[in-house]
């Protein structure tokens, strides 16, 4: 297990914390760039570590990622966001009646990159690549000491690699939630 502490970032990509009293949308690309950037980083050392033979390619490896640090990313959406940054879902698409205007149906727009403000596009589809299937899940968590809930397990969320060459057994952490 590899273990790291997403960042707010620097510069025009960074996350920068809301002004309180002062409405604004929750900057969700840019928080999945964050965690798309402290997975590859991730991804990277692992693929060192097959290199210098540390870690066995038939063993199950999980990258466990702490968001805390970043500006707003406990403002979650129905889809976790560490899943929508590895799996190309976008943003929720209400189907309304255009009749009656009632909800028919809700969906997911298709998302398989997020542009960085250089214009840059860093692909949304990490778990559907068999580039990173040597990474069997992610553990996932917004918890700080001064943030969690009364039972720490409750912020912890466990997303199985669906391409993983070595999964690891549904209910591994036996607490928390599971994708």
């Amino acid at each position: 297990m590899e273990a790291v502490t997403a960042s707010s970032g620097q510069g025009n990509d960074a996350v920068q914390e809301a002004e309180p009293g002062v409405a604004r949308d929750v900057p969700d690309d840019q928080i999945k760039l964050r965690l798309l950037n402290a997975f590859a980083e991730k991804s990277k050392k692992y693929n060192k570590y097959i290199e210098k033979d540390w870690v066995s390619t038939k063993e199950p490896y999980i990258i466990a990622i702490n968001a805390a640090q970043i500006p707003s990313a406990s403002a979650e959406h129905k889809i976790p966001r560490i899943v929508r940054a590895l799996l190309p879902f976008g943003h929720e698409v209400l189907h309304l009646d255009t009749e009656t205007l009632e909800l028919v149906d809700t969906s997911y727009k298709y998302q398989g990159v997020v542009n960085k403000a250089s214009g840059t596009e860093i692909e949304t589809t990490s778990f559907l690549n068999t580039k990173y299937s040597g990474i069997s899940a992610i553990i996932y968590s917004c918890a700080d000491v001064f943030n969690h809930p009364v039972a720490i397990s409750k912020s912890l969320l466990l997303f199985h690699n669906p391409s993983a060459s070595n999964p690891i057994p549904l209910g591994l952490l036996g607490k928390g939630y599971e994708y």
